[in-house]
């Protein structure tokens, strides 16, 4: 049996078809080119979105396509509008052509991918209805796309495809995306880390290199965190050098630092700098620009804008 589903009667999400032991319990590579052969010889084209491992393409004869990106993240913006169209135009090179999205599990990355395209080729017109679709069609417990950032994705790339047909910017590489500078990173609670209650908390922020997709660490916290305890409500950091510029796909990581052990994950959240003055309605927290007075009281310079994400909003 192949962890394979017809979302559509020609776009197919499925598991990562492995070789060895592996293939055992997974997709056998073997196995998933056999159907692919008995049931649309020659009209097949696989998308592979891992970026972590790779497998022999020879196997496919040369069906394959990568648009690789990292486990339970969303892609660099730019990725996804090529992808949709290489999906698209093969499509329309036959009627006959069927197009099969895998990642590791099949569902989060190969769920962003699908519901991006049902999109842009128009069998749905809301992030939340491709959303619910895909996630009726590949899963019992309709949880195929679960990763907030991820889903954040979808929703920025319904507004690009808005943005699009209304002429208005939709540009999303590194060098043509506004540029913010980001001065300082605010936790609206106090994350329950440490045996007391509180953490420790310092950050890294990433970006996407622009081409390779890569993500780069920019900046981490200097110096010694100070503990924060469960009853202080928030915490605060004021990025040094008057902040950091970024364009494009933004990570702000929140770690919890430990004196013994390695530094501990607490949440993140990816974020990019089109939507940040104009979220997607339906997604991504509330924007607002702050008043010359709240500058002035906060010490940040005017024309400051505040992206505020809920709990509910960031990934972990």
């Amino acid at each position: 049996d192949l962890d394979l589903t017809y979302i559509t009667p020609r776009v197919i999400a499925m598991g990562y078809p492995s070789s060895g032991v592996e293939g055992r319990y997974r997709n056998s590579e073997d196995d998933v080119y056999r159907f692919f052969q008995a049931r649309h010889a020659s009209h097949f084209l696989i998308i592979n979105l891992c970026s972590e491992r790779q497998y022999n393409l020879d196997t496919f004869h040369g069906h394959v396509s990568r648009y690789p990106f990292p486990d339970h993240n969303p892609p660099a913006m730019e990725l996804i509008l090529p992808c949709c169209a290489h999906i698209h135009n093969f499509l329309l090179e036959d009627d006959n052509n069927i197009v099969a999205v895998h990642c590791k599990a099949g569902k989060g990355r190969t769920g962003l991918v699908i519901i991006c395209y049902l999109m842009y080729c128009g069998l749905s017109c809301e992030a939340l209805e491709s959303r619910a679709f895909y996630d009726r069609q590949r899963t019992e417990d309709r949880k195929g796309l679960t990763i907030i950032s991820q889903i954040r994705y979808v929703h920025y790339f319904a507004e690009q495809l808005r943005r699009i047909k209304q002429g208005l910017p939709s540009a999303v590489s590194e060098t043509e995306s506004p540029s913010f500078t980001l001065v300082r990173v605010r936790l609206n609670t106090v994350p329950h880390f440490d045996l007391d209650g509180g953490c420790d908390p310092f950050i890294q922020v990433n970006v996407k290199s622009e081409g390779a997709h890569e993500v780069v660490q920019v900046y981490k916290s200097g110096g010694r965190t100070s503990h924060v305890k469960p009853g202080a409500g928030s915490w605060t950091e004021d990025l040094v050098d008057g902040g950091l510029r970024v364009a494009g796909d933004v990570e702000v990581v929140f770690y919890d630092a430990d004196v013994i052990f390695a530094p501990k994950k607490m949440c993140s959240c990816w974020v990019h700098t089109l939507f940040v003055k104009e979220p997607p309605r339906d997604m991504c927290g509330k924007s607002r620009e702050l008043s010359p007075a709240e500058c002035a009281e906060q010490g940040l310079p005017e024309g400051t804008w505040e992206l505020t994400l809920q709990k509910s909003e960031v990934d972990g």
